[in-house]
């Protein structure tokens, strides 16, 4: 979920309100299609550039579908997007527009072209009460399948599926420190479990679980306002089946550029979690984190800097690379302003 500064309030709120219809290749920009980034020595990892928005648009959430291609949502506008990484002009493309939402957060997957968004009235730093929605669509199609109402909230932000109950989502309600339960059978909507250690503890970033996966019989989070990585094991149902452990934990102060967002798994068990404002943290099984891309200090107006507001992590299909979303860096003020990216960073 987005994270900027009070500072740049001004700039942003006309921005969480504009629907971003138009986009522009990468190409356009004078940046070749897939360009090797070049960082300097104060930054570590490679990455290839996919895509770059010229406008102010505030990439959230991804998912890599079965056949390549990446599932998008962006907090400035109700349309659900995707995108062939592997094209020689990768441009994303309108799948569907999501109704009486003027953003979208987190995306589940629940069979191969069945997919679950969040979305709602987007405000700062949460969405207007009784707007946020639960859409099921095919991909395949474009098609909304089924919309289910959530009233009782004013934040759904990470989302994911039950293993053995794909009909049942859990989501991360960031104010509340709740993870909600939506049981898309019979339409029920209940707090499956909430805990302290999913509340913020920061004055200055209110959002608490944010990022949510299942790995095993864990479900594991992110916490933006209380720096941390942890998990807790549930049951086939999604309750709460034991004490929330700490993973690891955020090194010094919580603030808007030093906050965990999303995150996703390699398949050795370790975690690649996006960090603002510039980088992606990896955090062993064992709990020993690393910068593993991305550049030193916070400066997301330095040209050679890889990522711009990391947002989101997803791995690629062949377990080979991650792609990275990032909110870009419009409104703070840089003499270049450029919108969210998508980004391949290989694993080795």
């Amino acid at each position: 979920m987005k994270l900027v500064p009070y500072s740049s309030f001004h700039h942003l709120f006309a921005r969480l309100l504009v629907v971003a219809l138009a986009v522009l290749p990468a190409s356009s920009l004078g940046i070749p299609p897939h360009h090797q980034l070049d960082p300097r020595d104060k930054c570590i990892g490679s990455a290839s550039l996919i895509f770059n928005f010229t406008d102010s648009t505030f990439i959230e959430n991804l998912q890599v579908l079965p056949d390549g291609r990446i599932l998008f949502t962006t907090l400035d506008t109700g349309i659900l997007r995707v995108i062939d990484p592997r094209g020689r002009d990768p441009s994303p493309r309108p799948l569907v527009s999501l109704p009486s939402t003027t953003g979208l957060s987190g995306i589940a997957r629940l069979s191969e072209d069945i997919y679950a968004v969040t979305g709602g009235v987007h405000t700062l730093f949460a969405f207007e009460p009784g707007s946020m929605r639960v859409f099921i669509v095919d991909v395949s199609s474009g098609r909304i399948r089924d919309i289910i109402g959530v009233p009782k909230t004013a934040m759904m932000n990470g989302l994911v599926a039950l293993p053995n109950c794909r009909t049942t989502l859990l989501s991360a309600d960031s104010l509340t420190g709740s993870i909600l339960r939506i049981d898309l059978s019979t339409r029920r909507v209940d707090v499956a479990f909430s805990d302290p250690l999913l509340n913020s503890t920061s004055a200055e970033v209110p959002l608490g679980v944010n990022g949510l996966r299942i790995r095993g019989q864990y479900l594991y989070f992110t916490n933006s306002g209380a720096g941390t990585f942890g998990r807790v094991p549930i049951d086939d149902r999604g309750n709460m089946a034991g004490k929330v452990e700490i993973v690891a934990q955020l090194s010094g102060r919580v603030s808007f550029t030093n906050a965990y967002d999303d995150f996703d798994f390699d398949r050795q068990g370790n975690a690649y979690l996006a960090l603002h404002s510039t980088t992606v943290s990896q955090v062993s099984p064992s709990g020993k984190q690393v910068t593993f891309a991305g550049c030193a200090g916070d400066d997301v107006c330095d040209p050679a800097f890889i990522f711009r507001e990391p947002t989101s992590v997803a791995l690629d299909n062949d377990g080979k690379s991650l792609y990275v979303s990032t909110g870009g860096n419009t409104g703070m003020g840089c003499s270049q302003n450029l919108g969210g990216q998508l980004i391949r960073v290989p694993l080795s």
